[in-house]
């Protein structure tokens, strides 16, 4: 199964993007259970990827200390081989990415798996907000 596909943004998604520093989707990986979106912002002139829980909306700051279905079948464990696949791939084509959430917890896990999956994370600030650092 090809896991690649255009996310379908609405108009309100796009507007909350474009209001955070006119950001606008690339592209996105859809797994099972979660949809990996790598977005862009000329303000900041950075890359930054995205997760959500399928249905859940990342464009919503509240829903981002909602708590959501985590990893765990082996779906997702199959999923994960995609992922680094991606992102090694956006690492090459776009150089640093970026990762951040409004939830410190969510930010912690995003750590941890980024760093399990066998990538080097460092930590910035974009914006005045906590981001981790995938180089």
């Amino acid at each position: 199964m090809h896991w690649l596909y255009k996310l379908a943004v609405t108009e309100e998604q796009k507007r909350r993007l474009n209001q955070w520093g006119g950001w606008q989707v690339v592209e996105c990986l859809q797994g099972p259970n979660h949809e990996l979106c790598l977005i862009h912002s000329n303000s900041f002139g950075i890359y930054q990827i995205g997760v959500q829980a399928t249905g859940a909306d990342f464009t919503d700051l509240g829903q981002h200390r909602e708590k959501r279905p985590g990893f765990a079948g082996p779906e997702d464990l199959k999923f994960f081989d995609q992922v680094v696949t991606k992102i090694q791939q956006w690492l090459s084509q776009y150089g640093k990415l970026y990762v951040s959430s409004n939830s410190s917890e969510k930010l912690g896990k995003y750590r941890t798996i980024l760093s399990g999956l066998g990538f080097q994370i460092s930590d910035t600030d974009v914006g005045g907000q906590p981001t981790l650092v995938i180089e």
